[in-house]
């Protein structure tokens, strides 16, 4: 019942963090609104979005943060999607 106000804020969120160029707030917010939608054709693109700002954070990240961050439950989920 509350997916769409979830939706509509998700949104939001997505177009203050693409505004300010904040990828690390950017890629869950993609995930999450990913996992909301009930059409594949349409959740796919959110996901590609979001693996491809891991892979630029990770590739941008020292050693050791890069390995933590890869590591992440959330971060694993996207990238074996």
């Amino acid at each position: 019942g509350q997916v769409e106000p979830a939706r509509n804020t998700l949104l939001a969120a997505r177009a203050k963090a693409e505004a300010i160029g904040s990828r690390r707030t950017l890629w869950p917010i993609l995930a999450t609104l990913a996992d909301l939608e009930t059409d594949p054709l349409k959740a796919e693109p959110l996901r590609q979005q979001a693996r491809e700002i891991i892979t630029y954070i990770a590739d941008h990240a020292l050693p050791e943060l890069r390995a933590s961050f890869l590591e992440l439950p959330t971060t694993q989920e996207l990238l074996t999607l």
